[in-house]
C-alpha cells in the first residue's frame, strides 16, 4: 500500500477530516466561484507591462539536453494541470522527450514568450473554514500544466535564484533559502525583547496587519518596473512578464467544469514562480523608526513593532502610516478592522494607549501559528497545542482498535502528536512553566 492510499485509510478510519469532506458545492455553486475568482484576478483598469530593453551584449539563457532530462527525471508525483498530460509521462518517455522539450524551452527564453497552453490553469476551490458560507470563504490555487511548473523552478534554480535572494530585504522569511516562520517568529520576540530590556522602554505596541487577498491583487505594470530594476537578465523579466499576460484559469471540481475566465491580475497563486514573483513585488515595503526596521514580514504576514519612549512621543501613528501608504501607492488592500494589536507592557506603566488607525486592541496575539500574549507567557498557546494533541491521541486510539500495528501508531505519535507541541517550540519553549505543563503531558 502506497503512503498516499495509507493516509486516505487512516482519515476515512479516524474522519480525522471530516469537516472539510462535508463540503459539496453544486453546479451553480461552482459556477459562482469560477466567476468569482476570474473576477478576483482580473483588472478593469489594466496597462500592459512595458519590456525590459536588451542589448546586443545580453547573453540569451539556454539549457543543456543534460540539465531538461534532469529536471524531467525529478519530476515527482504531483497534480495534473488542464493538459492532462500526468507526471509519470515526463518520467518514463525522458529520453524520448528531452531533445524536443530542450527545443522548447530554449525557444522561450530565446523568445521570451510562453506556450498558451501552458498559462492555463484549474483551479479546485480549498475551504479555508470548516463550514464556508461565501465564495470568499474559498481558497483558488492555480494547477497549471506539470511541465510548466518543471520549466518555471528550472529558470528559478538556474537563472534566477542566485540574484533574487541577494536583493530581497532582510526582513522577509518567506519563499528564500533559510527562510522559516521559526526565524520569523524569534526575530520579532527578540526585537520586541530587546525593546523591554532597555531601561527608557515602558512598552512595545506589536501590529499584526491583514493584507486583502495580496497575491491576487499585483497589479502587473507595476511588478514589472519592480522587476526591470531587479539586475536580472532582460530575457528572463520580459520572460515572467509574457508568463503573467494573458492567462487563463477555470473552476474544475468533480464533474464540473466551468468556462476559461482571462487573468490580468495577481502572481498566480500555485504556480513555481507566483511567490517569488510576490517577493519582488513585496520587497520595497519597509517600515522604519529612525533608520531600524520595524517591519518582519512572511510572505503577506506582516508584523509592525513600535517602542513607546519614557522620554519621547509615541511613533505609532507614523509608523503605520509609512506601511497603509505602500499599500496607497502599490494598489493594495488593507483592513485596518482586521488588523489587531498587542500591547506588551513594563510593569508600573499603565497609561492608555489611543488606538491608531482604529486598529482593535487585544490581549492575545496569534503570528505563524503562535500566540503571543501581553504578559509574555505562552500559557494560552500551550492550551491550545495540547487541546490539538489531545484530539490527535483520540485519533490514534481509534486506528489501534481498527487493528494499526505498533509502528504505524508510532508513525502517527510522531507525525500528528510530536510536530504539534514541536512547532515553534525554540520560540515559546524558554518559560520553565509552560515546559514543565508539557512534560506532564507526556
Amino acid at each position: 500500500m502506497g503512503s498516499r492510499t495509507w493516509w486516505r485509510k487512516t482519515n476515512d478510519i479516524s474522519q480525522r477530516n471530516a469537516s472539510s469532506s462535508r463540503v459539496t458545492l453544486d453546479n451553480a455553486s461552482l459556477t459562482r466561484s469560477n466567476r468569482y475568482f476570474g473576477e478576483l484576478c482580473h483588472d478593469d483598469s489594466y496597462v500592459e507591462p512595458t519590456l525590459s530593453i536588451i542589448g546586443d551584449e545580453v547573453d540569451i539563457p539556454s539549457f543543456t539536453e543534460q540539465q531538461v532530462w534532469n529536471a524531467l527525471k525529478r519530476i515527482k508525483r504531483t497534480a495534473t494541470g488542464p493538459d492532462y498530460i500526468p507526471y509519470w509521462v515526463w518520467n518514463d518517455h525522458v529520453e524520448i522527450l528531452t531533445e524536443v522539450i530542450t527545443n522548447i524551452w530554449n525557444l522561450s527564453l530565446s523568445s521570451h514568450t510562453w506556450p498558451d497552453s501552458w498559462k492555463r490553469a484549474n483551479i479546485n476551490p480549498l475551504a479555508k473554514v470548516d463550514l464556508p458560507k461565501e465564495d470568499g470563504d474559498f481558497r483558488g490555487i492555480n494547477i497549471t500544466p506539470v511541465i510548466a511548473r518543471t520549466f518555471e523552478k528550472l529558470v528559478y534554480n538556474s537563472q534566477v535564484k542566485s540574484t533574487v535572494e541577494e536583493i530581497l530585504s532582510p526582513t522577509q522569511f518567506a519563499y528564500r533559502q533559510g527562510g522559516s516562520c521559526t526565524n520569523a517568529l524569534l526575530t520579532i520576540q527578540n526585537k520586541v525583547l530587546s525593546f523591554l530590556d532597555r531601561a527608557d522602554c515602558k512598552a512595545v505596541r506589536l501590529f499584526s496587519m491583514n493584507f486583502n487577498k495580496a497575491f491576487d491583487s499585483v497589479k502587473h505594470s507595476l511588478l514589472s518596473e519592480k522587476l526591470k530594476n531587479a539586475p536580472l537578465n532582460p530575457y528572463i523579466i520580459n520572460w515572467y512578464l509574457n508568463f503573467l499576460k494573458n492567462r487563463k484559469q477555470r473552476v474544475v471540481c468533480n464533474d464540473f467544469c466551468g468556462e476559461w475566465m482571462d487573468v490580468n491580475k495577481g502572481t498566480t497563486q500555485g504556480s513555481v514562480s507566483g511567490p517569488y514573483l510576490f517577493n519582488i513585488f513585496l520587497n520595497d515595503l519597509e517600515v522604519d523608526i529612525d533608520g531600524v526596521n520595524a517591519l518582519f514580514k512572511y510572505a503577506d504576514d506582516s508584523n509592525i513593532i513600535v517602542p513607546v519612549w519614557s522620554d519621547g512621543p509615541d511613533t505609532s501613528t507614523d509608523t503605520v502610516g509609512q506601511f497603509l501608504s505602500w499599500f496607497d501607492d502599490n494598489f493594495m488592500t488593507c483592513n485596518p478592522g482586521k488588523c489587531k494589536e498587542l500591547i506588551i507592557r513594563k510593569k508600573g506603566y499603565n497609561d492608555q494607549l489611543d488606538n491608531v488607525y482604529n486598529i482593535p486592541q487585544c490581549k492575545e496575539l496569534p503570528i505563524l501559528g503562535t500566540t503571543f500574549q501581553d504578559n509574555l507567557k505562552f500559557t494560552s498557546h500551550v492550551r491550545g497545542k495540547l487541546l490539538k494533541a489531545n484530539k490527535c491521541l483520540y485519533v490514534i486510539r481509534t486506528l489501534r482498535a481498527e487493528g494499526y500495528s505498533q509502528c504505524e501508531i508510532d508513525y502517527l505519535f510522531k507525525t500528528l502528536v510530536i510536530s504539534t507541541i514541536t512547532f515553534g517550540l525554540s520560540v515559546y519553549g524558554s518559560s520553565p512553566a509552560e515546559l514543565s505543563t508539557l512534560q506532564r503531558f507526556f
